[in-house]
């Protein structure tokens, strides 16, 4: 028969060698995420700065009207979002009067669907510029930004080249002018966001950027419509 002695000392032995592996696996996990968080923090110590699209001129807002191509936004949201929660605080004095004569123009001006519109119209023309769509993109921008788009793409292609922008995440979109000239709406939105670029030759390989390496974009994009017009689609105009 097994004494009491005996049975504390097994019991003893069990306790020790649960503990034993207990104490390994969370050596394990700690071991793990050690690992996880230093390829984070190589990661995102690697954050640049840079312009996904440096090949357009200026951010000058066009003056005439153009045909409207770009629904950004759709039927009125009856709780639209405040201004001041898609507007820089710097600029909410001069952007408001022009969010407002929009408003006045037309009923069907939603601040929500223009932002999430803008945001999909970022990344569709990102997109369609990395994949020399002209055809799609003839249709997204105005006519004289799409002269300058068209221009790149044949770079590019003269050159051998592969672009690959991928946009990552959207870290923040803020309106910076809002003006209507004439019959022209115009509305600039800053957007800031993460991307990882790279160039690539003929052959496939890496000649510029980084496939690990996620940049810090600053871009100014600037869309448009005819103010007077029913349709809710706007295009883009000008970046920079």
């Amino acid at each position: 028969m097994i004494n009491a002695d005996q049975t504390i000392i097994w019991l003893c032995i069990l306790v020790h060698s649960l503990c034993e592996k207990l104490w390994i696996g969370m050596v394990e996990l700690a071991i793990y995420a050690f690992v996880a968080a230093f390829i984070f923090f190589r990661l995102y110590s690697s954050l640049g700065r840079a312009s996904s699209i440096n090949f357009q001129g200026a951010c000058a807002t066009p003056e005439k009207p153009g045909d409207d191509r770009i629904a950004l936004d759709a039927k009125n949201d009856q709780q639209d979002i405040p201004l001041t929660s898609v507007t820089e605080e710097e600029h909410f004095e001069e952007v408001s009067p022009g969010i407002e004569v929009m408003r006045a123009r037309s009923m069907d001006f939603s601040l929500r669907n223009f932002m999430a519109g803008s945001a999909a119209a970022f990344e569709v023309i990102m997109k369609a510029l990395n994949r020399g769509d002209t055809e799609l993109l003839s249709s997204l921008l105005s006519d004289d930004i799409y002269k300058s788009f068209e221009k790149e793409i044949m770079r590019r292609n003269s050159e051998g080249h592969i672009h690959e922008d991928v946009v990552v995440s959207i870290v923040s979109q803020k309106i910076t002018a809002a003006k209507v000239i004439g019959d022209v709406a115009a509305i600039t939105v800053k957007f800031l966001t993460e991307q990882i670029n790279v160039v690539r030759n003929a052959a496939g390989d890496v000649i510029a950027g980084s496939t690990s390496k996620i940049n810090v974009v600053e871009d100014f994009w600037t869309f448009e419509k005819n103010a007077n017009s029913p349709s809710r689609k706007w295009y883009l105009s000008a970046t920079c």
